[in-house]
C-alpha cells in the first residue's frame, strides 16, 4: 500500500504521508518520494506541499525499528558505509533544487528524519497546538544523520545549532518560531500552506525557480562567487518570455519610475565592452541633458542562429530623436542609419545575452519601439 498520496488542484501537488501508528518514515516511504520528486519536476506542477495524514503527526521520526535493523547487523554496516545516508540525502538535495516552492505543512509532531524533512522545504507552516519539533538523535546515541547537522547550520547558524542538536532539543511551535525553525504558525498548517502554494503557483514560474537557484546555490559560497550565480539567474530570466510578458502585455507599455532610470547600473553587469566611437557610452554618469526625456519600457524581441532573446528595453534621448536597438555577436551600437541622439544617451542598465549575442544597452526615450530582426 502506498504510503504517500497525492491530489493536484490549481497546479499544486498536496502530497500526504500516512504510516499508522506513529506515522514514521521509512526506507519505502523515501523510495516513493524519489519517484514522486521526480514526477514533480513536470512544468505542470507549480508547487508542491508535503503533510501528514494522521492527526496530531507530520513525520514523528524515522523508523525506529529499520534504525535498530541496521545497528544490529555491523558487517552489513560496514559494507555499505556512508551509502546507508548518501541515497537520503540525494533525495532531499532532489527535492530542494526542484525548480519550484516546496512547502511543509507540519501538522504535528516533527522530529527526526521528519523534521530534516521538513528542512529540505523551502517554507515551513506549523500547527499550533501541543507539537513537538526537534532533533534528539544525540539521546537515542546517534547523530541527525539525515542532513540536520548541515542544514540546521545553514538555517539559524552554527551557534544555535550546535546547542540545539548536542542537547537533543524538541521544542513547542512557538518556540520553534521563535527561533527561525518554522516561518509561521497556523491553526490549520494543511490549509495555509496550501494558500501560499496557490500565490506561488501563480507567479511567472522561472522566475521563481532562478530566485530559488540563486539562493540556494548562492548561500553555499562566497560572496564574488555568489552573485556570479546570480548574474546568471538574472541573465536566465531576462531573456525569458516570463520577464516580457510581466512587464509588457501585448504591446501596451508599462511606465517606469524617472528617478529608477536615471540611476546608471552599469559596469561588472556587462560581460563584453558595450560602446560607440561617436558618443554613446558605455558606462559612468548619467548628464543633465536628459531631464526633459519621457521614460517608457518597451519590448524587444530578435532572434540569432533560431534564438529567441526577449528583453525589456526603454530608451531616451533628446525631443526628437530615436534610437533602434540591434542584437550582434559582441558590442552594439545604435543603428547608424538611423536619427543620431541630440544629447548624451543615459544609461540604466543592459540587457545581457550570451557570449555569443549581447542585446544592446538599455537606454529611455520618448516613444516605444518593437524591434524585431532576424541576423
Amino acid at each position: 500500500m502506498a504510503l504517500w498520496k497525492t491530489e493536484v488542484k490549481d497546479r499544486v501537488v498536496v502530497a500526504t504521508y500516512t504510516n499508522p501508528p506513529m506515522n514514521y518514515f521509512c526506507a519505502d516511504g523515501s523510495r516513493e518520494l524519489v519517484s514522486l520528486i521526480e514526477a514533480w519536476k513536470s512544468p505542470d506542477v507549480r508547487a508542491v506541499v508535503l503533510t501528514g495524514g494522521m492527526k496530531g503527526r507530520f513525520i514523528t521520526h524515522y523508523s525506529v525499528e529499520e534504525l535498530v535493523a541496521y545497528a544490529s547487523d555491523r558487517e552489513a554496516l560496514r559494507v555499505t558505509g556512508i551509502g546507508l545516508t548518501a541515497g537520503y540525502h540525494q533525495m532531499l538535495l532532489d527535492l530542494r533544487n526542484l525548480p519550484k516552492p516546496v512547502l511543509v505543512a507540519m501538522n504535528g509532531d516533527t522530529m527526526g528524519g521528519g523534521f530534516e524533512l521538513s528542512l529540505s522545504c523551502d517554507i515551513r507552516i506549523a500547527a499550533r497546538g501541543d507539537h513537538r519539533f526537534g532533533l534528539p538523535e544525540v539521546k537515542l546515541g546517534i547523530l541527525p544523520g539525515g542532513s540536520g547537522t548541515q542544514r540546521l547550520t545553514r538555517l539559524v547558524g552554527l551557534a544555535r545549532a550546535v546547542e540545539f542538536i548536542l542537547r537533543g532539543r524538541v521544542v513547542r511551535p512557538e518556540e520553534a518560531l521563535a527561533l527561525g525553525l518554522v516561518h509561521e504558525l497556523a491553526d490549520d498548517a494543511l490549509v495555509r500552506a496550501r494558500e501560499i502554494a496557490v500565490e506561488m503557483a501563480a507567479l511567472p514560474p522561472l522566475g521563481v525557480a532562478m530566485a530559488k537557484r540563486a539562493l540556494y546555490d548562492g548561500f553555499d559560497t562566497h560572496l564574488q562567487a555568489g552573485l556570479r550565480i546570480e548574474d546568471s539567474a538574472f541573465l536566465e530570466t531576462m531573456m525569458s518570455d516570463d520577464a516580457v510578458a510581466a512587464t509588457v502585455s501585448d504591446g501596451q507599455v508599462m511606465p517606469a519610475e524617472p528617478a529608477a532610470l536615471m540611476t546608471p547600473v552599469i559596469g561588472s553587469m556587462v560581460p563584453t565592452r558595450v560602446s560607440d566611437p561617436k558618443g554613446f557610452p558605455s558606462h559612468g554618469p548619467v548628464g543633465p541633458t536628459a531631464v526633459n526625456a519621457v521614460p517608457t519600457c518597451v519590448k524587444v524581441r530578435t532572434q540569432v542562429k533560431g534564438a529567441n532573446i526577449s528583453g525589456a528595453i526603454a530608451t531616451s534621448h533628446g525631443p526628437s530623436t530615436s534610437t533602434w536597438a540591434r542584437a550582434t555577436r559582441g558590442p552594439s551600437t545604435p543603428d547608424a542609419n538611423r536619427p543620431r541622439p541630440a544629447a548624451t544617451t543615459a544609461m540604466r542598465h543592459v540587457v545581457i545575452g550570451s557570449p555569443l549575442v549581447t542585446v544592446v544597452p538599455v537606454v529611455y526615450c520618448r516613444r516605444a519601439i518593437d524591434v524585431k530582426k532576424k541576423l
